[in-house]
């Protein structure tokens, strides 16, 4: 995983797009092990939407963070990702379970 210096927060939260497009390319070995990890049988197309809703949850953590926290960011980010996984993933199994209970009535 890239480094997530201080600067790089602060660029990002002041709305720089290219510090905020590195934070989540550096929080994408994580995402990818979490989805690994949470939804082993997903199919690429489906591996890809829930890596879509993780990288949303890593933008919305490091908008929402302070640079004064006693933590650092990615003690932040970790929990936030997996929980990012886990819905997307709970969603997509109900989505194709209640689709199945349609086709069957």
């Amino acid at each position: 995983m890239s480094e997530i210096t201080p600067a790089l927060i602060e660029a990002a939260i002041a709305g720089d797009s290219a510090a905020m497009v590195a934070i989540v390319d550096a929080m994408e070995p994580v995402i990818r092990a979490q989805i690994r990890i949470v939804a082993p049988g997903a199919s690429r197309e489906v591996r890809e939407d829930i890596a879509q809703d993780a990288r949303v949850a890593v933008i919305s953590t490091v908008m929402r963070y302070s640079s004064g926290s006693s933590a650092t960011l990615t003690t932040y980010l970790f929990p936030r990702v997996r929980g990012a996984v886990l819905a997307a993933w709970g969603a997509e199994r109900a989505a194709v379970t209640t689709d199945r209970d349609t086709q069957d009535r």
